[in-house]
Formats: structure tokens, C-alpha cells, sequence
């Protein structure tokens, strides 16, 4: 997070103060003390600075992986939506073509109708009558 870095920054900030305290005060025992302090506190502020950048890193690269599994996500159902959209359409096309030989064979029907029909009642008297000999001869 960027409040942990720039926290970082601010005790590095103060280590560096103090070793600048602690080296104007002069030399001895308390110096070297206060040195060390300083020291040890740069090394500290220093840590957490890297520690924070790499929190943010990882964070940055959640972030990347959860846009990443979004957009996927997305994209597989896009490809399913022109899936679907291409099977509506060979859908469409089969039905156009089946709506075609309907009308074709709807016709077709209509047109041997017109011829058998009255061939058929033709047909029917005919047998009617044959029938009706048979019978006849049979009478007698």
C-alpha cells in the first residue's frame, strides 16, 4: 500500500537525522551508541520500504490475475453467444430450406389432385360397376 512506503520513507528519514545528531554530538561511547541506533533504524525503515513494495507488487499482480480470470470470463461467453448465434442461423437456413420443399411438395399435391381426383371417382365407378356385373351373373 502506498501509505506503508511513504511510512517507510519517513523513518528513513529519521535514521538519517539521527546519524546526523549523533555525529555532530562528537565521538564516544554515547555516539557510537547513538550511531548504531541510527543505524539499525535506517536498516529497519529500509526493510519496511522493501517490504511495502513488495506487498504492493503483490497486490498489483492479484489485481492482474483477478482482470485477467474476469476478461476470460467474458470472452467465453462471448464465443458461446456466436456459438449459439451461428447454430440459430444454420437453424434459419435449414428451416428456409425445409419451408421450400414444403411448398414444393404442397404444390406438387395440388397439381396431382387435380388430375387423380377425378380419376379416382372415375376409378371407383368402374369397379362399382364390375362388381355389379359380377354379381349379375352370378344371379342368374
Amino acid at each position: 500500500p502506498p501509505h506503508a512506503v511513504a511510512a517507510g520513507f519517513i523513518l528513513a528519514a529519521l535514521g538519517v537525522v539521527g546519524v546526523v545528531a549523533t555525529t555532530a554530538a562528537g565521538d564516544g561511547p554515547n555516539a557510537d551508541a547513538g550511531m548504531a541506533g541510527a543505524q539499525a533504524a535506517m536498516q529497519h525503515a529500509a526493510e519496511q520500504v522493501e517490504h511495502a513494495q513488495k506487498a504492493q507488487k503483490m497486490q498489483h499482480l492479484a489485481d492482474v490475475r483477478h482482470d485477467n480470470e474476469v476478461l476470460r470470463a467474458k470472452l467465453m461467453q462471448i464465443e458461446a453467444d456466436e456459438e449459439t448465434m451461428r447454430k440459430a442461423a444454420e437453424v434459419a437456413k435449414e428451416n428456409a430450406a425445409l419451408r421450400g420443399q414444403l411448398k414444393h411438395l404442397r404444390e406438387e399435391d395440388a397439381a396431382l389432385s387435380e388430375h387423380l381426383v377425378p380419376n379416382a371417382t372415375s376409378f371407383a365407378l368402374i369397379d362399382a360397376g364390375r362388381d355389379q356385373n359380377k354379381c349379375s351373373k352370378h344371379d342368374q
